[in-house]
């Protein structure tokens, strides 16, 4: 029994899925020696089989996968005597090389053993289970890929993910930016980007700072500044860009923002619509 669902298409998005099914495999059945143009995962349900990239070969069960990157040569085949079944995903994007790498999924280490199978397979019978929809099958579709991306990735942080301190430190810097810049307008302090984090504030703020030399304080506040900006020459009101920007009292917003624009919101409107 096979089921595929394939939607190729083109595009500069962050995620997307181009073809995910399942198989229950003949005996012997095999694909390759050959290369994708996507990232492809499969997850094996039942049986076994062999799965090879380059001089590695490895022996595959029930409850473990392989990965497949985009233009290395692999090649897998069911076994002959118990054949594997197996759901697959091949999904590229802007962001899937990132996670990819956040799950620690390489061609020197491309097999997936999840501590929740049962979580996996759930997460592949949604995605196939979208054939069923008219209207929202796509956005569906991706949403459960990025579900099981964040299963391994989640699996994978329960192990050394750094070789060095350094790398460690500048991975925390990049995480404390990218929400610093998602939610810069409902940060209240900045205990909630270390608890996000999970790790101690004291410590964050100290790596923060030694790698950007700013506080995350101060990254909140230049982030808000540069919106306020860009609210500004579009055309929008000060009491409109103050809540927008995490400032409930236009005058407090006003004030901040002439300390570190150096003249006032109305002064830097006047001025950059000449």
């Amino acid at each position: 029994m096979r089921f595929k669902v394939d939607i190729r298409e083109q595009g500069l998005v962050d995620l997307k899925v181009h073809f995910c099914g399942t198989e229950d495999c003949d005996p012997g059945h095999s694909y390759g020696p050959a290369v994708r143009d996507v990232f492809v995962i499969h997850y094996i349900t039942g049986g076994k089989g062999v799965y090879q990239v380059g001089d590695n070969k490895y022996h595959l069960g029930k409850g473990s996968g392989f990965f497949i990157k985009p233009n290395i040569v692999t090649f897998y085949q069911a076994d002959n005597k118990n054949p594997w079944k197996y759901f697959w995903v091949g999904f590229n994007g802007l962001k899937a090389d990132s996670y990819i790498n956040q799950a620690e999924l390489t061609m020197s280490n491309p097999i997936i053993h999840s501590s929740n199978p049962d979580f996996i397979q759930m997460c592949f019978s949604q995605m196939i289970g979208t054939q069923n929809l008219k209207y929202g099958r796509e956005l569906r579709l991706h949403g459960w890929l990025e579900i099981l991306l964040s299963q391994l990735i989640e699996e994978k942080s329960q192990e050394p993910l750094f070789q060095t301190s350094k790398q460690r430190n500048e991975y925390y810097v990049y995480k404390i930016k990218d929400y610093l810049v998602s939610n810069y307008a409902n940060i209240v302090d900045m205990k909630e980007v270390a608890d996000y984090i999970g790790f101690n504030q004291s410590y964050l703020g100290a790596v923060f700072k030694q790698i950007t030399n700013m506080t995350m304080y101060q990254m909140l506040i230049h982030i808000r500044m540069q919106k306020a900006c860009e609210l500004l020459l579009n055309g929008f009101l000060v009491s409109q860009i103050s809540k927008s920007v995490g400032y409930n009292d236009p005058y407090h917003f006003s004030k901040m923002f002439k300390k570190h624009v150096g003249i006032s919101p109305s002064q830097f409107a006047a001025k950059n619509r000449k």
